[in-house]
């Protein structure tokens, strides 16, 4: 994991970054027209292991590479990958 933010890594340089970056890609191109691509948070990624999904969460979201809109206070934030 980076130490200071100069080496923060890209997606290229962190593949778990692009795991999850296309698990959002997938779930927001599979979601109701209406949803506009939104989606609720990823949890499980294939190849990840749990607490490395988190990590990486905070990696994309902290790269800007998630876009994020609070839907209501029940259903909570939604994510949306940037386009590329």
């Amino acid at each position: 994991m980076p130490a200071r933010m100069d080496d923060f890594p890209t997606a290229d340089e962190f593949p778990a970054m692009t795991l999850l970056l296309d698990a959002y890609r997938e779930r927001s191109q599979s979601a109701p027209e209406e949803a506009d691509g939104w989606v609720s948070r990823v949890a499980e990624v294939e190849g990840l292991a749990e607490e490395d999904v988190s990590v990486t969460h905070g990696l994309v979201l902290a790269a800007d590479l998630l876009e994020t809109r609070v839907a209501d206070p029940v259903s909570g934030l939604r994510y949306r990958p940037r386009a590329a």
